[in-house]
C-alpha cells in the first residue's frame, strides 16, 4: 500500500524584528470586509472578535505604512469600511507570490520524494 505524501506551506511576511504581520488571515479578513462592508461584520463572519480583527488591520498598516481600510462613521449609510486601493494591490501581490511559492514547493517536494524513493530501493 502506497502512502500518499505531500507538502503544506504556510506563508507569512515578517516585520524587521522577524515577527509575522501578513498572512492568509488578513487576506481572508479583507475579503470579508469587501463582502460585508464592515470590519465588525467581517470579524463576526470569521468568528473573530472585533478587537482581534482591528489589531490585525492596525498591525499590517503599521508595518506597511499604508492604510488598508477606509472607515466611515454612522449616519444615513450607517457607517462601514472598505478596503483601500493599496490594500487591494498588496493582497493581490501577496496571493500571487503565495501561489507561486506553493507551486514551486510542490516541485521541490517531488524532487525530494524521488531522491528518498531512490534511497529506499537500494
Amino acid at each position: 500500500m502506497e502512502i500518499k505524501q505531500g507538502i503544506q506551506i504556510k506563508i507569512a511576511l515578517l516585520d524587521p524584528e522577524s515577527k509575522p504581520f501578513m498572512g492568509i488571515g488578513i487576506v481572508w479578513l479583507m475579503k470579508a470586509v469587501t463582502i460585508h462592508k464592515s470590519l465588525k461584520k467581517a470579524a463576526e463572519s470569521m468568528h473573530l472578535s472585533y478587537s482581534k480583527a482591528n489589531k490585525m488591520v492596525r498591525r499590517v498598516e503599521s508595518v506597511t505604512g499604508e492604510k488598508f481600510l477606509e472607515s466611515h462613521k454612522g449616519g444615513i449609510e450607517r457607517g462601514g469600511s472598505i478596503i483601500t486601493p493599496f490594500a487591494q494591490k498588496y493582497i493581490s501581490a501577496y496571493e500571487k507570490m503565495s501561489k507561486d511559492l506553493k507551486e514551486n514547493s510542490q516541485k521541490y517536494f517531488y524532487q525530494f520524494k524521488e531522491k528518498i524513493d531512490g534511497i529506499n530501493k537500494k
